[in-house]
């Protein structure tokens, strides 16, 4: 059975305590200074039924955190107007705060009819409610007419409710379990308990989760669901959880619980900001303001591009925040300027992990408040690095399903290996650069056909698996020649001057011809005296051309003198199990000095193998 959240919502004193406990019969004012002042204060929590929840939000302005708290994990608002008062500031800010939030349905109570004589007072009222809730999401909603002192009415608004929490589809966000913390307290004999409204997922007595910020490993020792002991948790459902591997000042309201890795904190935020129609104030740059989000409450700095924003104007704003907090794509929030405290805006998360505003402010304006749009944009414009489906539906926290709609939709491939989701044109870019700077470096080092794929990967900083994919893929569509570990565009070589040709030659009368001796470079340029970048683009000339091999670091053999040495060690182990290092300088005239990186080469061809202070022979000596 889905479980459903309802908030009340409404100015101080305007009987929204007194409504739920005439529909519950809890009273959810707990605290003491709640029963001194008459006032609630924090967030009251009673049930309706077994599948409804109501939470009682506090009225007062100086409490209005509170209710966005609240309001943060409500499905239906409740909007407690009093008859003798009618619509007053709060109750203004109240429906800002529920039509910022989205809730799905509504429900209007007009309280205290008890106190007006006059009936055409309460019409009055009603079409002053409707003026307040035209084009809000409150627009449309039932108003019943009650008084918790004589209970007429209460009936009918039960009923109503009903009705209305009928209305609601609650939509999986994601798979993964998220819970916004808006209660923490410790208890004799259990240890922390913290309660919140499931905000997506499920989860299970005994499972392990995280708590953010602070990536707090931490067990579900127990489960109270509805003020009974439950085994599991899903969407929609009140829970309190008793926590073990956690202490209380680890965690409070404004901290969030979700699966271990599924989410990450993070000090700055992309956002799409809308200011209020009717607001006075303006958002300025560099102006520090107060975010509602989830149960949280955080200070903020805006960085706007151009002008600054007016009553009723959109945009995408960076925003630094004055510490981390753990958020998920496409969540809304309430935006308060900082003093004096006043609803100003409502916001929605575009990206929780941006990058400095310095590198996204030439890219903030084009970012889509779209989910599926922005999916679309961040697939096309992050082409050197692209994420798997996994990574995209941990980035949207959505589940596999809509991600696999979102990728049909967009007509995105899946790359078969890797699982990585590219488009045509995000193939066409990567392969586009590519080229480019495979022809680049012939332009800057004319010698060298062959470039090695990860120089090209690394300077075009792409990810190294894409990056492979995208240059297979050059190859099948004959763009691209693979030769050993390098690239060269097909077709290509170099016309060899005169010069380049005599330079070859006299570096290939330096190698001896019947011995095994490895050339440094360094040898070979105080023979030459060649620039150095001339001497080991020559150097590279002759490698890519098969005619000499590199067997260490800045060493280099001859071709025929390698090809002669896997000679000489196979007829050697055709005699013998094992090769010592003096057997080896004896076969090949070295001295230690040169024995020892040629050995190497030989166990890096697998023509030996290794065992201590020994080589025994290798798969590939007899190839």
């Amino acid at each position: 059975m889905q479980q459903i959240v309802v908030g009340t919502a409404g100015h101080i004193d305007h009987g929204k305590t007194s409504l739920v406990k005439a529909l519950t019969g809890t009273d959810t004012d707990t605290l003491p200074q709640e029963k001194m002042r008459g006032m609630t204060i924090d967030l009251g929590f009673a049930y309706l039924n077994e599948s409804v929840t109501i939470i009682d939000v506090p009225g007062h302005e100086k409490f209005i955190r509170n209710m966005a708290a609240g309001a943060s994990s409500i499905h239906v608002g409740l909007l407690v107007i009093a008859a003798d008062d009618g619509v007053m500031p709060q109750t203004r800010e109240h429906v800002e705060i529920l039509n910022i939030m989205g809730i799905q349905q509504g429900l209007i109570a007009i309280t205290k009819i008890d106190l007006v004589d006059d009936p055409e007072w309460i019409d009055l009222v009603e079409l002053d409610i409707l003026s307040l809730v035209e084009g809000s999401v409150m627009e449309g909603s039932e108003m019943c007419r009650v008084s918790t002192e004589t209970g007429e009415g209460i009936e009918a608004l039960s009923d109503h409710l009903i009705k209305t929490v009928g209305k609601v589809k609650i939509v999986e966000k994601s798979g993964l379990f998220k819970m916004n913390v808006d209660r923490v307290f410790s208890k004799t004999g259990f240890g922390v308990i913290v309660a919140g409204t499931v905000d997506s997922g499920e989860v299970q007595q005994n499972d392990m989760i995280e708590c953010l910020p602070g990536n707090i490993q931490c067990k579900i020792r127990g489960i109270q669901s509805h003020g009974g002991e439950v085994k599991l948790v899903k969407i929609g459902d009140r829970a309190a959880f008793n926590l073990t591997h956690i202490e209380k000042g680890d965690i409070a309201r404004g901290s969030v619980l979700s699966s271990t890795g599924s989410l990450q904190t993070s000090d700055t935020l992309i956002v799409c900001v809308t200011l209020l129609k009717n607001t006075k104030w303006k958002l300025k740059n560099k102006q520090r303001i107060r975010l509602n989000i989830g149960t949280n409450e955080i200070l903020a700095r805006v960085n706007l591009l151009g002008r600054e924003l007016s009553a009723g104007e959109e945009q995408n704003i960076y925003l630094s925040l004055e510490k981390p907090i753990a958020v998920v794509s496409d969540e809304a929030f309430v935006v308060r300027s900082y003093s004096p405290m006043e609803t100003i805006a409502g916001a929605c998360v575009l990206d929780t992990q941006p990058k400095t505003w310095r590198v996204e402010k030439n890219h903030i304006s084009e970012l889509p408040t779209s989910a599926k749009d922005r999916f679309a944009y961040w697939v096309n414009s992050k082409w050197k690095s692209p994420k798997t489906k996994y990574e995209w539906s941990i980035t949207f926290f959505v589940t596999m399903e809509k991600m696999d709609n979102w990728i049909q939709e967009s007509a995105f491939i899946v790359e078969p290996i890797t699982k990585l989701i590219y488009s045509k044109k995000s193939l066409e870019q990567v392969m586009n650069a590519i080229e480019e700077f495979i022809v680049y470096s012939y332009k800057k080092n004319p010698l060298r056909n062959i470039i090695p794929g990860e120089s090209i990967l690394e300077n075009l900083k792409i990810d190294s698996q894409w990056g492979h994919y995208a240059l297979e893929t050059m190859i099948d569509n004959y763009s691209l020649e693979k030769k050993g570990k390098g690239y060269n565009i097909k077709g290509y070589s170099y016309t060899l001057n005169v010069e380049d040709e005599q330079n070859l030659e006299a570096i290939l009368k330096i190698f001896p011809e019947n011995n095994f001796d490895p050339i440094s470079l360094k040898d070979l340029n105080n023979v030459l005296k060649h620039p150095p970048k001339r001497l080991n683009d020559l150097i590279h000339l002759l490698k890519e051309n098969m005619k000499i091999v590199a067997v260490g670091t800045n060493l280099w053999l001859k071709k025929e003198s390698e090809e002669k040495l896997q000679k000489v060690i196979s007829k050697y182990f055709a005699e013998k199990d094992s090769l010592s290092v003096s057997d080896f300088k004896d076969l090949t005239s070295q001295s230690r000095k040169g024995a020892i990186p040629l050995l190497e080469y030989c166990d890096k061809k697998e023509w030996t193998v290794r065992s201590g202070n020994e080589r025994q022979k290798g798969a590939k000596v007899d190839d």
